[in-house]
């Protein structure tokens, strides 16, 4: 069984505590989609724009780039939504999708690092 044919979360706007931000990231880069993914958390409202497979930028409580995303990550709560959004942005975030995805999930694992 691969990962195309295991259940996936409805990724249009859901509980990030039940999808996970990696889960919903993951989706949105393999699908290549064109959207904003905005996040409304407890202290405020975070947005990552997602365009042809690639996170382009993040912001969240005046924080950008990675620092943004890894914030929204360890955040329990939140509820998040989708809007299709082609247009060009400022890039902020400029690692490779894979190394994005592996650098956040070492982030926010609550291991201890070794």
């Amino acid at each position: 069984m691969g990962f195309e044919d295991l259940p996936q979360p409805d990724l249009e706007a859901g509980e990030l505590g039940r999808a996970g931000l990696i889960e919903v990231l993951t989706r949105l880069l393999i699908d290549r989609r064109d959207v904003t993914l905005g996040v409304a958390l407890p202290d405020g409202e975070a947005r990552i724009e997602v365009r042809n497979g690639e996170v382009q930028a993040a912001e969240y409580g005046g924080h950008a780039g990675f620092n943004a995303l890894v914030r929204v990550g360890r955040h329990p709560t939140g509820i998040f939504w989708l809007s299709e959004n082609a247009a060009p942005v400022a890039r902020n975030v400029g690692e490779r999708p894979d190394r994005l995805l592996s650098l956040l999930a070492r982030c926010l694992d609550p291991a201890p690092s070794r």
